[in-house]
């Protein structure tokens, strides 16, 4: 497809503001009247330009049909439709089905060109998904794909960044695999690594997953069963490089996974690149810290835009994820990728695989008998500070038993007679609460400063 400049143009604003869109603001913009517009965006689109946004608004609200857990009706809401009913019309206009039919039944949706450049979420048959042919292969100076959703802390119920970032872009390829099977391909739910020198958050970097640290990173896409393309960067890396993949995967539909850009060397994706300003696009955890976001701008969309990405020393590779080439790994591939990746090693400081849990098991157990000896400590002075009282503290609570019944076990504690105290027996089915009372029970013997006397 191929439109006039100006009707490319009109395009790219429109899915840049599909929140927020207004054809008055747009004209301000553009310089043109709003009839003009109009006039032109239908002769070369053929549809009405509110049509056309309207018709895109749902196909993304589609894709939050599928990948999100949000109800229909908030969508609904959200996509800027009064009501369920008037939402569910037009939604079956544009998909043939009613949107809880397309929850169920699940059709692919994921990337499709839109014009030159400029790449949207559409609705996929099987073989568009399975193949970059119908997409721009020819060499594009500036492309942008909308519609990837953004990456943050808390993504997909997350922090672990590198496999957001993997499904955020499964997900805009067409894919629809839950984020649990994320976390297994790319080894990041079988990884642990210990510094045992000194305390470290790179901890849980998936860089220290297996003993070649690079290999990781293509094992989501392969798990996938798609392509992987991986550069890397070293002193005599030259910009040109990077700019090249960048582009030229960009122009065939495929985000682009990079570390740094933005900040430390953590993932990101690149969703764009302006040869204008060599500036590229797209979302990063670190945007908007503002330790690092004063080498970027903010785009209508929320997309990050940032022109001094190369003189960021921790931009350390690129890699992509890209068309279908196989079949996805089964249960077999992914536990022999586990088993590599809790292969009981040390590598320099770092102790990994299940030599990490261990380590990390007695750190946590000497850590949990010092927190239990203080808290023990802390009850008994607890009940010695309390004027007129031997024992514990009485606490009139049916929810929280006194201070020196904390371990669970029988109490025959009695300080104030007439009163009622509750306590956690261990000796009471389902650790149900004990009920007595106060002045018939005997003293603590000796007290809470040491066990606790149990009922004969």
């Amino acid at each position: 497809m191929s439109y006039s400049p100006l009707a490319q143009a009109m395009i790219n604003y429109v899915e840049c503001h599909l929140e927020n869109f207004d054809m008055t603001q747009m004209s301000e913009t553009f310089g043109f009247s709003e009839s003009y517009l109009r006039e032109l965006f239908s002769k070369h689109v053929n549809m009405p330009i509110m049509q056309y946004y309207r018709k895109r608004r749902i196909t993304v609200s589609a894709f939050e049909i599928l990948h999100s857990g949000k109800k229909i009706v908030d969508i609904a809401f959200e996509t800027g439709f009064s009501s369920h009913e008037s939402y569910t019309r037009a939604f079956r206009k544009v998909f043939g089905m009613s949107p809880n039919r397309y929850r169920t039944d699940r059709p692919p949706i994921g990337r499709k060109q839109l014009d030159a450049g400029v790449f949207g979420l559409e609705r996929l048959t099987e073989k568009e998904k399975r193949s970059d042919v119908f997409m721009g292969t020819e060499k594009q100076d500036s492309t942008i794909l909308y519609g990837i959703l953004k990456i943050e802390h808390g993504a997909y119920g997350s922090g672990t960044m590198f496999p957001i970032c993997i499904k955020a872009v499964s997900e805009y390829l067409g894919d629809d695999v839950s984020y649990a099977s994320i976390m297994a391909a790319t080894g990041a739910a079988f990884r642990l690594v210990w510094n045992q020198a000194d305390w470290d958050l790179s901890n849980i970097d998936i860089y220290h997953t297996l003993k070649e640290s690079n290999d990781i990173y293509g094992y989501g896409a392969k798990a996938l069963g798609r392509a992987f393309s991986f550069l890397g960067r070293d002193e005599n890396t030259p910009k040109e490089a990077f700019t090249d993949f960048i582009k030229s995967n960009l122009a065939k539909g495929n985000p682009v996974i990079a570390l740094g850009i933005i900040g430390p060397p953590e993932p990101c994706i690149v969703a764009g690149y302006d040869a204008e300003d060599d500036a590229v696009m797209g979302w990063n955890f670190f945007q908007n810290d503002l330790q690092f976001a004063s080498v970027a701008t903010t785009m209508d969309n929320g997309y990050f835009r940032c022109s001094a990405w190369w003189e960021n020393t921790d931009t350390q590779a690129v890699m992509c994820m890209g068309g279908l080439t196989g079949t996805p790994w089964g249960d077999k591939e992914i536990l022999e990728m586990a088993a590599a990746a809790m292969e009981a090693r040390e590598e320099c400081t770092y102790a990994k695989g299940l030599r990490a849990y261990r380590l990390r098991y007695s750190v946590l157990q000497a850590s949990g008998s010092k927190r239990c000896h203080r808290m023990h400590r802390g009850r008994a002075e607890m009940g010695r500070s309390l004027p007129g009282r031997s024992g514990c503290q009485i606490r009139k609570s049916r929810k929280r038993p006194h201070p020196g019944c904390g371990t669970g076990m029988p109490c025959r504690c009695g300080t104030l007679p007439g009163s009622q105290q509750y306590c956690r027996g261990d000796d009471v089915p389902d650790r149900r609460l004990e009920r007595h009372r106060g002045n018939a029970a005997e003293p603590c013997q000796p007290s809470c400063q040491g066990a606790v006397g149990r009922k004969n």
